[in-house]
């Protein structure tokens, strides 16, 4: 969407996998529990550092709201020529008799763009993502996403 003229641009840097810390933490303040398990990846691209934490957090904010209280767990690594992401969680807990949102939105209406966004992102790096039910009733999205020679 455009911006009016107005309004500032965002001045602050795209977010980097050394920042997927600070995202973690969030999300586990708004009552996701996660587990994370990524070694120091600060020598990647910035493009695919921004793609890789964006994937992050479109996943978290996709287990809060699909899977509430289900364990996340995300892994970041690096193989030969990539980075090697990993999103899943279990299956949703038991809820609740359902009640507002605390978010104020409807839920069970207009996904969204979060999966196809993922995967825009990672078309244009060249790598690839998947993204499906797990055997235990959760959900599991990966990608790879090549480094180049940048690397």
């Amino acid at each position: 969407m455009l911006r009016h003229e107005r309004e500032p641009a965002g001045r602050a840097p795209a977010p980097q996998l050394a920042d997927l810390p600070v995202l973690i933490e969030g999300a586990r303040q708004a009552g996701v529990p996660v587990e994370l398990s990524a070694p120091a990846l600060d020598q990647v691209p910035a493009g695919v550092g921004v793609c890789a934490y964006r994937i992050v957090q479109e996943s978290l904010s996709n287990a809060g709201r699909h899977a509430p209280g289900a364990m996340v767990t995300v892994s970041v690594g690096h193989d030969v020529g990539a980075v090697v992401l990993r999103v899943a969680n279990g299956p949703a807990l038991p809820a609740a008799p359902p009640g507002p949102p605390a978010n104020g939105h409807r839920t069970g209406h207009s996904p969204g763009h979060g999966l196809a966004g993922m995967r825009e992102r990672v078309a244009l790096l060249g790598g690839s993502l998947t993204a499906g039910p797990s055997p235990d009733g959760g959900f599991v999205v990966s990608a790879v996403l090549p480094v180049g020679e940048a690397a």
